[in-house]
């Protein structure tokens, strides 16, 4: 970055960014991965409460993070890690507690643990 002209204190806060968003991408690739794995198969409430807390986590993380405890840049990117995380584990509870136990989802998690390829056609009658 410094090879294109920007200050180097901006290379360094954006260098403090990126080491403390690398993380995050783990709980916000699960979690992403999850939202459409739901939508795919019509369980749209849950992804959609998910990513309503994960806004509303996010603000308070924020306000934590940087304004109470001055952690500047760092705590940014340390409140979409939690929002991130806070997304992914509501969405895991949402589809362990709160999808009926009759959904088809249950049947694609269970076809997933076995390797019975005659148990799978299950899924589809």
């Amino acid at each position: 970055m410094l090879a294109f002209g920007l200050e180097p204190e901006i290379c360094e806060h954006a260098g403090t960014y990126c080491r403390w968003m690398v993380p995050s991408t783990a709980f916000f690739c699960h979690s992403d991965l999850q939202s459409q794995f739901m939508n795919c198969i019509q369980i749209t409430m849950g992804p959609f409460v998910a990513s309503t807390f994960a806004i509303v986590f996010h603000a308070l993380f924020l306000y934590v993070l940087v304004s109470k405890l001055g952690l500047g840049v760092a705590g940014v990117a340390l409140a979409f890690l939690f929002s991130s995380a806070a997304s992914l584990f509501f969405l895991l509870a949402y589809q362990k507690y709160l999808v009926p136990k009759h959904h088809a989802m249950h049947k694609i998690i269970s076809m997933q643990n076995t390797s019975d390829i005659f148990r799978k056609k299950e899924l589809f009658s």
